[in-house]
């Protein structure tokens, strides 16, 4: 099939640059020198367009594909994240055949503290 399309290609621009150059001879000598002026300036104009053309309608087919596709397929939704809630756990003393302990005393059967302010003559 590819080279099938390669001559069929061939085969189409060689009968469109012969049809080009018949109606170019025709038209000058049939076409008076200020109408052929116009039809190769238009002529010319259209073929600076033309890229231009060709690009604009490719960026507008190639952003109305993506918004088909996020159309399509939609942005996934953020899940709520799971909570971890962990106790805070006591420091412990070190464990050597006792059993475990808080490293915090006990602050209900610790011997309260006795302050002395110092300086003070109440």
């Amino acid at each position: 099939m590819g080279e099938l399309g390669q001559r069929l290609g061939r085969f189409c621009a060689l009968l469109v640059g012969v049809v080009g150059i018949v109606f170019g001879v025709l038209a000058y000598q049939s076409l008076t020198p200020d109408t052929i002026t116009v039809l190769s300036g238009m002529a010319c104009a259209g073929a600076i367009l033309m890229p231009i053309t060709v690009f604009v309608g490719w960026v507008a087919f190639q952003s109305l594909r993506l918004a088909l596709d996020r159309r399509r397929d939609p942005a996934p939704q953020p899940q709520a994240l799971p909570f971890v809630i962990q106790m805070p756990q006591f420091p412990t003393a070190p464990q050597w055949g006792n059993p475990p302990q808080a490293a915090l005393p006990d602050y209900e059967t610790a011997p309260r503290r006795k302050w002395r302010t110092v300086g003070d003559d109440d």
